[in-house]
């Protein structure tokens, strides 16, 4: 197991989050529209996935019947620091925008203020 991966399993101890991969945008809608209302605390998006994009799931999560799954914060993540793609994840409703390769310390800052 690399160092990252180790601080990446890290990040979800200290904030004691449970974990769930989706391959692509559509799974990722899927399985907030499937949990129970307020399962996941923070969604954090791919904004470059296979079929469905990031922005695109965020919208349609964002547009959920669940007023608690709908709102659940959600993180846009990219390895590009453009601001054209920041002022997307702005109007897909994400709450903030995080640069990969992920710092654990900045991860962690953001989920403080986003969990708190």
């Amino acid at each position: 197991m690399s160092l990252r991966d180790l601080q990446k399993i890290s990040i979800f101890f200290v904030f004691n989050l449970t974990r769930a991969e989706a391959h692509g945008g559509q799974e990722a809608v899927d399985i907030m529209s499937e949990v129970l209302p307020g399962h996941y605390d923070v969604v954090l998006m791919d904004i470059k996935m296979p079929g469905m994009d990031g922005y695109t799931a965020a919208k349609r999560i964002r547009s959920l019947p669940d007023p608690v799954n709908s709102a659940v914060p959600i993180l846009a993540m990219s390895a590009s620091v453009l601001e054209e793609e920041k002022k997307h994840a702005r109007e897909a409703q994400m709450n903030d925008f995080i640069t990969k390769p992920i710092e654990s310390e900045h991860l962690e800052k953001v989920l403080k203020e986003i969990l708190s």
